[in-house]
């Protein structure tokens, strides 16, 4: 028979979390969908619980049932423990801002503490946007990147805060500016008057989060001081990254005041912890449990031990590849913003993983926690280059040139061939810097401003990854396809460009290329035959890329090497393809040896007809899409310029 003390306390269990949900989580808007999903499960168990009371099944299904349900009302009462205590937090900080002057125009709350208690998580949890602090780029640009979810090309600051003000008009708005580390006086009063002067509404706010009270001090006179986290919230963590299914043996039980006591009251040391810890045996867990110099000293502030903690975490990492893709963090500045696939093609082209994606993830961009990037800088430091260790003899083992690198001392590396990658942001490179770097495998150029590539491109054969992104290059040297060891190619925003270079199938490796074609201005159209084409034309044979993966746009000719087939090549597409110029096609059977119900990996498709208004040809569209039929796995499909008869 069912364990009719099993039912109750799973019912008193769900009828605290409905409580707790309908009382606390219904504040936040991105737990409503939860929310209602929740009560409708919590409402379901409950009639089946006391179905199961009435009847008295005697029954060992029902039973392990209800002991199933039980563990998984335990996980969920622990996860409302979290959040309950984060609402705590939440909800002070919202008491502040609601509780604010109306008749202020603008006001302004610091959130200070110490890396690792939350301040992002707070914040993210009245916001469902927010900006970070950046070197480049002005809060303003931030604020309307944020606003448009678009990229700020211009640079003119009146039309950026005209922008702004049309985006905005007479709206109330929350700003959240998310790890402010330095901000000076006259500059945060300059940006104030800006604010004000582009909305005039009455009870708007501004939410700053840092670790530096100096910084909250500038902005506001009443800070909000964010304290550490309770034992029961730091166990809670831990015991949610560790213990899966909620069951806690009872020997782990007796170091709750160990594990506690290293935590330090910071959750992001009781998450890593519980991590590192959560497949571990019983005396690798005591080895780590009793390492001392985990524990913070009597003059610690906590962020010692937790920087311990971190380089812990790294030390049990399972292989030296994910060591390796770790530490290549260190290469880019604090607060990047990372593209997913981007930084795997970046591991992939320094030789630290080979790997292939089957799947679409819905995350596309990542950020590393602060804390995290310390431990990558310091693993990574001796082969970073570093302008403080200039003229050492350290420089001999300088392996990466950073995003934040100073261009000007480059010359000063000793053995330059030694380098694998390079960022570069001045507008020149000279070809004898270029070349001196023989083996290298990663060359960003993006957003550099050089104008010209040298021919020698050619000769770098060791290189896996190229961007030449927002740059003003106009032609690509044909040298450029003697790359055959290039796995990612990006020419995105290359607004100059006309057109990619010819014998592009002499690239036998690349995987992944990446260009946008919006330049209408620049494209002309001419006359071939019946039918018109723009300016811009696929390099030839294209389908003899066969590991290529990503490929945006595919525009079709009439010339053998043009046409529709060659998609047909390319089974291992993956990710967003648009196709234009499909009037050229002529009828279904053609349509279909392009094998797009093959392709289980492209989730985006979009097809594009470029009629002639004049044509009196046969037009066979719709037979053609029939031939077009794509995978059952695609999620969004486009078409445009579809003649029907």
């Amino acid at each position: 028979m069912a364990d009719l003390v099993i039912g109750a306390t799973v019912k008193f269990v769900l009828d605290k979390l409905l409580s707790l949900t309908i009382e606390e989580a219904k504040s936040l808007s991105n737990c409503k969908k939860n929310l209602k999903m929740l009560t409708k499960y919590v409402s379901m168990n409950q009639a089946l619980i006391h179905d199961a009371e009435r009847r008295q099944v005697d029954d060992q299904a029902v039973e392990k049932w209800l002991e199933m349900l039980e563990r998984v009302a335990g996980d969920a009462e622990n996860v409302f423990d979290e959040f309950r205590y984060e609402y705590m937090d939440v909800a002070e900080i919202k008491e502040k801002i609601l509780n604010m002057r109306r008749d202020v125009f603008l006001c302004t709350i610091p959130i200070v503490g110490m890396g690792g208690l939350g301040k992002t998580t707070v914040a993210k949890r009245l916001s469902t946007t927010n900006t970070s602090s950046s070197k480049t780029k002005s809060f303003l640009e931030l604020i309307l990147e944020s606003l448009t979810k678009r990229k700020v090309e211009v640079q003119s600051r009146d039309i950026i805060v005209k922008t702004l003000q049309d985006a905005l008009g007479e709206k109330k708005y929350l700003l959240v500016l998310d790890d402010l580390w330095r901000v000076d006086s006259t500059s945060w009063h300059e940006f104030m008057d800006t604010l004000r002067g582009i909305n005039t509404s009455r009870g708007n706010c501004i939410l700053v989060t840092t670790r530096i009270k100096q910084v909250a001090s500038t902005i506001a006179v009443d800070l909000h001081m964010l304290g550490r986290s309770t034992r029961d919230h730091c166990w809670s963590i831990f015991k949610q990254r560790t213990f899966v299914y909620g069951e806690v043996p009872e020997e782990i039980v007796n170091m709750e005041n160990r594990i506690v006591e290293m935590c330090q009251g910071l959750p992001l040391a009781a998450s890593v912890l519980g991590t590192l810890l959560r497949n571990k045996d019983k005396h690798e867990w005591q080895a780590i449990l009793d390492d001392n110099s985990l524990v913070a000293g009597e003059y610690d502030n906590g962020e010692n031990s937790l920087k311990k903690i971190l380089k812990l975490s790294y030390d049990y990492l399972p292989s030296p590849h994910l060591k390796k893709c770790f530490a290549y963090f260190a290469i880019f500045p604090k607060d990047f913003e990372f593209e997913k696939d981007q930084l795997i093609q970046f591991w992939m082209a320094e030789g630290f993983l080979y790997v292939k994606l089957d799947e679409q993830e819905n995350i596309t961009h990542y950020k590393m926690h602060d804390l995290m990037h310390d431990l990558a800088r310091d693993i990574l430091k001796p082969k970073l280059f570093d302008p403080k260790s200039v003229g050492g003899e350290k420089l001999s083992q300088v392996r990466y040139f950073g995003w934040d690198s100073p261009r000007d001392q480059i010359g000063k590396i000793n053995e330059p061939e030694r380098l694998c990658t390079l960022f570069w942001r001045s507008i020149y490179v000279s070809e004898d810097i270029l070349l001196s770097f023989k083996f290298l495998r990663v060359l960003n150029l993006s957003s550099s401003g050089i104008k010209v590539l040298s021919a020698k491109i050619g000769k770098l054969i060791y290189l896996r990854y190229l961007d030449l992104s927002d740059t003003m290059i106009k032609v690509l040297p044909k040298s450029i396809c003697k790359l055959y060891n290039l796995q990612t190619f990006r020419i995105n925003s290359c607004f100059s460009l006309k057109k990619l270079p010819e014998e592009m199938e002499n690239m036998i490796s690349l995987r992944h290329i990446y260009f946008n074609y919006h330049y209408q201005s620049n494209l002309y159209f001419a006359v071939w035959g019946s039918r018109f084409i723009d300016q811009f034309q696929m390099p030839l044979n294209m389908g003899q890329l066969t590991s290529l993966q990503t490929l945006p746009f595919f525009y079709l000719g009439l010339e053998k090497g043009r046409q529709i087939e060659e998609l047909g090549h390319l089974k291992n597409l993956r990710g967003e393809l648009t196709i234009k110029h499909l009037q050229l096609v002529v009828n279904k059977e053609e349509a279909r040896i392009a094998y797009l119900q093959e392709k289980s990996n492209i989730y985006k498709l979009a097809y594009l007809w470029s009629h002639d208004e004049s044509e009196d040809c046969e037009i066979n569209d719709e037979h053609v899409l029939d031939g077009l039929q794509p995978h059952p796995n695609l999620k969004t499909f486009n078409r445009s310029g579809l003649f029907r008869k």
